[in-house]
């Protein structure tokens, strides 16, 4: 049975997830939101080890240090938990374009693998992201991160319909460039929906010193002059409906 909002315990902070694939800058926002007055974590409560009991048991429990702790978790693993979050938790869809995402997870497949074990890899295939057909040796294709982007985008579309929570989607790269006019609106909306004003010359200035970092790391593109030739039609087709300049 899934959990109702008053079966929870009220913490002082709000409570809300940013779901997103791996590698599309759910750490750094978890700090942009921080600073601006939600606290975020970046995969304390639903983390790798919480991945692998819930493997192990076969089924998703919400982790007890979140429910009482409260605040915001920012991370590809609170995808997992959507099923079992209560329906008046705000859940915030982050998106990347897809070859960014897909290059960096490529090339940090045999990091997380080192770190992990195959515990990404086991649950592609326990929430029905990954056909079976493929295997850990597929782990570093872009096939398989392709099939990954969609269905995680997918599944996240799907659940936030079907549960009605309380969401935004938007586009990681519009908050990384602090000098588009839609960055601040666009936070000042999520912060909205956490139920936490705050200024917009605050938010500008904050996004402009995580823009700094952004524009040293996370921020590098490598789809910059990349074509589109050889992504697969169908994340082609919901990178276009997210925003993205797709090219025909």
């Amino acid at each position: 049975m899934k959990p109702k909002p008053m079966d929870l315990p009220h913490p002082e902070n709000p409570r809300f997830l940013i779901c997103s694939t791996g590698r599309s800058g759910t750490t750094k926002m978890s700090e942009v939101f921080s600073a601006l007055g939600a606290p975020c974590v970046q995969k304390e409560h639903f983390s790798v080890d919480w991945l692998k009991e819930s493997l192990l048991a076969g089924s998703v429990s919400l982790p007890q240090s979140w429910i009482h702790a409260g605040g915001g978790v920012s991370g590809w693993p609170t995808f997992a938990a959507l099923d079992s979050v209560p329906d008046d938790v705000p859940v915030f869809h982050q998106t990347r374009d897809p070859r960014d995402v897909v290059w960096s997870l490529q090339h940090a497949a045999s990091v997380d693998r080192a770190m992990n074990g195959d515990v990404t890899y086991q649950w592609a295939h326990f929430s029905g992201l990954v056909p079976y057909s493929m295997t850990p040796d597929d782990f570093i294709t872009e096939e398989f991160w392709y099939t990954y982007w969609l269905r995680f985008n997918q599944k996240i579309e799907r659940t936030i319909a079907e549960r009605g929570f309380p969401s935004i989607r938007y586009k990681i790269e519009v908050l990384q460039d602090p000098e588009n006019p839609l960055a601040v609106p666009m936070m000042q909306g999520l912060l909205d929906t956490v139920g936490v004003e705050e200024e917009p010359n605050k938010i500008r200035t904050t996004l402009e010193y995580f823009g700094q970092e952004w524009s040293s790391g996370e921020r590098r593109a490598f789809s910059h002059g990349v074509s589109w030739d050889g992504v697969p039609q169908q994340v082609k087709d919901m990178a276009a409906r997210y925003g993205y300049e797709v090219d025909a």
